[in-house]
């Protein structure tokens, strides 16, 4: 062995001493960028590298003489140069493609630029760039140059990444404007499966409403990034746990131009749903704004000499949207109705003239009608530091950092036909109330406000160390990333939420079209028409209860590494090998006052009119009129003004409630994770095949705290937690002044705990924790969590959480083979996980979503059968799930930038989290247990509901097509024409049969598949690109149900939901008036402004086709004009 380790760097002397070394930078000369990734190579040898991501390069062992050096970069035509090298020393030579017409001179570096060129050639350079990085990967991956993509609405992620294959943007949700895309899925593989990183740093998230894995693109803004990658599968050096994909945005360098470049654009935003551009409207708060905003952004790139640049971004983007919705809910129910009091009989079968209310013959029973405009600000910027402070050091930092606030009021009538005296497919007709005798069908209206405002901040800063010495390459890396998230009321002066009604004698839709009535009639009690649209025929109630829901979270993601990489040079063929740890934490946590928080008005009667809103929605979805609104800006004025007249502890049961939803808002979880790799890369066969194999270990510890429900909160306790019994007192005493049973039969007394000296002497003696008297509830009687604030405190209490877990080795092997040099092979098998949710459902995840943590006891000290209690709990010791992925692609490239790549996908997921019932003697029982820091002995004979990893298996697999030309190809009168087209398809595996018949229960549903393209024409002063994204229509399962025909057998059919095909239509186009100043127009969803959803039987045909209708949603068309200026 000793002698082996001498003879290597004997080997590795030899071969400098008769070599030399050659380094340089590669530039486009067209438009003055550096270029990364381009292949540098010495011909007639094995010598070959890629520069970095300044252009740079270094070739070393370069035999000494004169050498051929050849220089490939997608889209380019080759060039060659013959250097002369000398034994020992270093020779620098940069090469520059579209270096004719003296537009650069590489010795004295004189660049010349024509803005015409550079700005007609803008799509064709990004998607060069875009199809070389991919090429020049081992790994699969998908690549965008944000250049190519024309305006981006708000610097939103999701727009960026949204045509690529394989790839899903979900858009709206909770609280979150629906022009807005929110998260990002890979290969059907959900967002928190799916990693965002900014120069492979972790994103923080600040996601008000759940602790979460998942990044929320409407909150962050990305003005500084060159371009997007998408990567389909990880190589060893990099996080394991993004099974679909991660996503990487590459932000701009100081040295991407040989020149410093400088770049300003003034825009403004229309909504096609507003008609009033330089007018202040009403809408969306409580104060006339302009509806038509402006944003700006800057980014300076100042490369100040050799060693050292900067580069700056800065931008705002203002938007005023709205969004108009429709819900609909048929009845189906067999229903019957008293009408004595109006001449009728009993029990009368509410029928029309095909028969009774069913299935085969419904009616529209509840319409909802929503609007929802919204003001969104975002700003953010970006300060980023080149810097080699030595030759072979380089210095990389990034800051960035961004705010979002998004003002939004929710305004929504609701109109429900309790009891239909008559209907068909195009209208409905309401019994009509009778005041005497009391005639009541049962109809409702209300009205509801939610105003609670989004806010949040994001700041991630980096620092890069490389360092590179002969055949070392060191990497240390240290990142942090800050979010804030909040939902605010009171702090924006208004509260969440009110709530309103009107008392409706009839209910009439007429002219009703896709589930839509053309109009909405009511009448009040009397008989008398009644206006919906006036506020003054709404009313508060006899209790005005002021809704408050500010709620707060902090993600706070830090990520170190050091990774060494050595190349083995003294072999004949090019091998290195890299290892390294990382340490990554995530820091989440929330708080606040939830969103059940109240205050109850003691003040003098209010009428809905005192809280008129100026705001108007149009007439919409049946409403007749403008409609009139209530304001929580209206009544958080008179709180201000009077705040004694608001009591948040105005009855116990009130108190209650808001410690509850305080309570219950507080979760916290801090996972740290340290990971180790090891990693071997190699080319062979003249460098035609690239191999990476290697293997990567983690282990994570987590902690953190969360609400539990005590369904025993009432019983007396020992100190362990468990409740008190004896022999006398069988299963516990309670001290709410209920009762239970007493050995020998009968009950003990309300007050025993207090009264039986014998028992309170004996639990003294246990060291229970005696009560010094009774909790009971207002006016003596028996306690419970809705009227004692000491027994709600007993039963919502926090428990904290320790674990600790080993995940399994993630091995893998990539190759690349290039079968000519434009057609290339990829293959990849690789194992991946997939992390458990932090909040899901109520125990799906490490912490339960529904706050159920749940510890109720059932106790019989002779350990009968079924003696034991249950808990419902979450599993923070829970594994990640393990995926099993086969990967490979097929691409061949155009000698003009083009590629053609199918690739194809294969996952076999095992360790699936399956919520079960688990009990003593199975393995996991004690240490879910364990993880909250209860012992397994204190519940022997306890059930267990949670969350494990089951022995089941689950199937993912799909195929990608990806396309990129420019359609030169055809002639010269198509050079300015550049397409693309993507084609993406995964199965959907076949389901279980459920366990009772069920009539159109198919197994395996199709497919959605997704498609996307876009045509883009460049002419010396005039681009113009379009883009689409298209989406099959598809089937969800939705319930299955009971239906009995009139005279017939009951029967269980299978109800779906159907997605309808969704086309999203993209427009830019830009105008050159000057060498340093343009036009330019974008509209996002052309054609996409109005959807619809809808629920039906497809495969049984009872439901008829007009009662599938369940929603329309109507958001308008955001045109974006503005002017650009480029120095």
């Amino acid at each position: 062995m000793a002698a082996s380790a001498q003879l290597l760097p004997t080997i590795t002397i030899a071969q400098q001493a008769a070599s030399g070394t050659l380094s340089g930078r590669v530039m486009n000369a067209t438009n003055g960028m550096y270029l990364s990734n381009a292949r540098v190579s010495v011909e007639g040898t094995s010598l070959e590298t890629f520069t970095n991501e300044l252009g740079e390069y270094t070739l070393r062992n370069v035999p000494a003489g004169t050498a051929t050096i050849r220089v490939v970069f997608t889209g380019q035509e080759p060039i060659s140069a013959q250097v002369t090298v000398a034994e020992g020393d270093t020779q620098t030579k940069n090469f520059a493609f579209g270096a004719a017409d003296g537009a650069f001179d590489p010795d004295s570096g004189t660049l010349t630029l024509d803005p015409f060129v550079v700005e007609t050639q803008r799509y064709r350079t990004a998607q060069e760039i875009a199809v070389n990085e991919e090429r020049s990967a081992v790994n699969i991956k998908n690549v965008v140059a944000t250049d190519s993509l024309g305006h981006v609405p708000g610097g939103n992620i999701g727009e960026f990444v949204q045509f690529l294959p394989g790839v899903d943007i979900s858009y709206g949700g909770t609280y979150t404007n629906e022009n807005d895309a929110s998260s990002i899925s890979v290969r059907g593989f959900g967002a928190e499966d799916t990693a965002i990183l900014v120069d492979g740093m972790p994103m923080s998230s600040p996601s008000p409403a759940s602790l979460s894995r998942t990044v929320n693109l409407d909150m962050i803004s990305i003005n500084n990034a060159t371009r997007i990658e998408i990567t389909k599968v990880n190589t060893p050096d990099m996080p394991s746990d993004s099974p679909g994909g991660s996503v990487n945005l590459i932000s701009r360098s100081a040295f991407e131009f040989a020149k410093p470049s400088y770049n300003l654009e003034l825009s403004a935003t229309i909504n096609s749903m507003e008609t009033s551009i330089f007018k202040k409207e009403p809408g969306p708060a409580n104060k006339k704004t302009y509806h038509t905003l402006p944003s700006g952004t800057f980014s300076a790139s100042v490369p100040v000499n050799a060693n050292l640049g900067f580069a700056v971004s800065l931008s705002s983007f203002n938007r005023y949207s709205t969004g108009e919705s429709f819900a609909a809910r048929w009845k189906t129910a067999n229903q019957t109705i008293n009408l004595t009091p109006i001449g009728g009989v009993n029990n009368h079968q509410i029928s029309n003239a095909n028969g009774r209310v069913n299935y085969d013959n419904p009616h529209l029973e509840r319409v909802q009608i929503t609007d929802q405009p919204w003001n969104n600000f975002s700003q953010s910027g970006s300060f980023r530091v080149d810097w080699r402070p030595i030759k072979d050091l380089t210095v990389r930092a990034n800051v960035q950092y961004s705010t979002y606030t998004g003002i939004n009021v929710s305004r929504r009538a609701e109109f429900r036909i309790n009891a239909a005296e008559d209907w068909s497919s195009d209208f409905v007709r309401g019994y009509q109330y009778q005041l005497s005798p009391t005639f009541n069908p049962g109809h409702n209206s209300s009205m509801t406000i939610d105003s609670r405002d989004k806010e949040g901040d994001t700041l991630q800063a980096y620092v890069k160390l490389q360092y590179r010495r002969g055949p070392w390459t060191v990497d240390a890396n240290a990142s942090r990333a800050i979010s804030n998230g909040k939902y605010t009321d009171e702090a924006n002066e208004h509260f969440s939420g009110l709530d309103l009604s009107m008392q409706t004698g009839r209910i009439d839709y007429l002219d009703i079209r896709e589930g839509v009535p053309g109009q909405i009639l009511t009448w009040d009690r009397a008989g008398n028409a009644l206006d919906a649209s006036k506020l003054e025929n709404w009313v508060l109630g006899s209790t005005l209860n002021a809704k408050s829901g500010e709620a707060f979270q902090k993600d706070i993601q830090d990520k170190f590494s050091f990774h060494v990489r050595r190349d083995l040079d003294f072999f004949s063929f090019p091998l290195s090998v890299k290892v390294g740890v990382d340490r990554q934490t995530k820091d989440a946590r929330k708080w606040g006052r939830g969103t059940g928080f109240q205050m109850r008005y003691t003040g003098p009667q209010l009428t809905a009119s005192d809280l008129l809103d100026e705001y108007r929605t149009d007439p919409i979805y049946g409403l007749r009129a403008p409609q009139q609104w209530a304001s929580t800006y209206k009544l958080y004025d008179i709180y201000k003004a009077n705040p004694e007249l608001f009591d948040q502890d105005y009855e116990v049961g009130m108190t209650i409630g808001n410690y509850n939803s305080r309570t219950t808002q507080t979760k916290s979880l801090k996972e740290t994770a340290d990971a180790y790799f090891g990693m071997l890369e190699g080319k062979f066969f003249d460098n035609r095949l690239s191999v990476i194999t290697g293997v990567r270990q983690k282990r994570a510890k987590v902690v953190g705290y969360q609400p539990y429900v005590d369904s025993k909160f009432n019983y007396v306790r020992l100190p362990n937690g468990m409740v008190y019994t004896d022999d006398v007192y069988i299963n516990g005493v309670k001290y709410d002044g209920s009762t239970g049973p007493i050995a020998g039969g009968g009950s003990y007394a309300r007050d025993a705990v207090i009264t039986d000296t014998a028992l309170r002497a004996r639990m003294i003696a246990a060291g229970a924790i005696v009560p010094d008297a009774l909790a009971l509830g207002p006016g003596g009687v028996n306690g419970n969590q809705n009227n004692n604030f000491q027994l709600a405190q007993e039963r919502l209490r926090t428990r904290t959480i320790d674990q600790k877990r080993k995940e399994p080795e993630v091995p893998q092997v990539q190759l690349s083979y290039s079968i000519t040099d434009d057609l290339t092979a990829k293959l990849a098998w690789s194992r991946e996980t997939k992390l458990p949710n932090i909040e899901n459902g109520t125990r799906g995840g490490i912490l339960t979503g529904g706050n159920s943590l749940n510890i109720n006891e059932n106790l019989n000290p002779d350990g009968s059968l079924g003696s034991g209690g249950t808990i419902t709990m979450s599993n923070p010791g829970l594994l990640p799930e393990i995926v099993n992925s086969w990967n490979g692609e097929l691409a061949y490239y155009t000698k003009s930038g083009g590629r053609v790549a199918v690739s194809y996908f294969y996952k076999d997921i095992k360790d699936l989290h399956e919520e079960v019932q688990v009990f003593a003697d199975s393995p996991e029982y004690a240490t879910i247990l364990q993880s909250f820091g209860l012992s397994p002995a204190d519940y022997a004979n306890w059930t267990l509901s949670s969350t494990v990893n089951s022995a089941g298996t689950a199937k993912a697999k799909g195929i990608e097509v990806d396309i990129r030309q420019n359609l030169g190809i055809f002639g010269s009168w198509a050079r300015g024409l550049d397409m693309f087209l993507t084609y993406s398809h995964r199965s959907n595996p076949a389901s279980s049969e459920p366990t009772t018949p069920t009539e159109g229960w198919i197994a395996k549903l199709p497919s959605r598949d997704k498609y996307t393209g876009g045509l883009s024409f460049s002419m010396r002063r005039f681009s113009i690109q379009a883009r689409g994204v298209f989406e099959e229509g598809g089937l969800t399962r939705s319930s299955a149900v009971n239906f009995t025909p009139t005279g017939g057998t009951a029967r269980r059919i299978q109800m779906y939901n159907i997605f309808e095909d969704n086309l999203r239509l993209k427009l830019d186009a830009n105008f050159i008036l000057s060498p340093r100043y343009s036009l330019f127009a974008s509209a996002s969803d052309v054609l996409n402004s109005r959807t619809s959803t809808r629920t039906g039987d497809v495969f049984t045909g009872v439901m008829p086709e007009y009662a599938y209708y369940t929603g329309h949603k109507h958001k308008g068309v955001n045109v974006v004009v503005g002017v650009r200026a480029a120095f």
